[in-house]
């Protein structure tokens, strides 16, 4: 680490057009040197591709799971025998695995949107932007039609 240190030292004097020229292209240890200090730092651009590519996870994971949910919902009778006109098991049905698991995807799209437009000038690659927004905007649009729906 002492050398990393004395290294990140040596390249902040010197001038950056003779040192690239002239050192890194000659010397291989020093190349393995600045890749290390990157490393240690931590490269903007990579951060913010991590965190497009979780944003993308979480977008798929949320989508899929939606979709799950719906056919689970709707083959509700033939998976579980729940009637689809008695109460009880409606009730049961709606309060332990219904209502919880689409407040889960709701907050899990509603994280990707934030996230996603949090960091939209951090990621240069246009799937990290816009696979996100299309696979989370349109169930968030649903559940607000939905809760319109319910109050008025």
């Amino acid at each position: 680490m002492n050398i990393c240190c004395c290294f990140k030292n040596l390249k902040s004097n010197m001038m950056p057009n003779t040192f690239l020229n002239g050192i890194i292209k000659k010397d291989p240890s020093i190349e393995f040197l600045l890749f290390l200090l990157r490393r240690e730092q931590g490269d903007a651009s990579r951060n913010a591709h991590k965190k497009g590519h979780m944003t993308l996870r979480l977008a798929i994971a949320s989508f899929i799971s939606f979709i799950v949910v719906l056919i689970i919902n709707y083959f509700r009778l033939e998976l579980f025998g729940i009637v689809s006109g008695y109460a009880p098991h409606n009730f049961g049905f709606n309060i332990f695995f219904f209502i919880p698991s689409n407040l889960l995807i709701l907050i899990g799209c509603l994280i990707v949107i934030v996230k996603t437009i949090k960091n939209w000038n951090n990621s240069t690659e246009r799937k990290e932007k816009i696979i996100p927004l299309v696979l989370t905007i349109p169930i968030v649009l649903l559940y607000i039609f939905q809760l319109f729906r319910v109050l008025y």
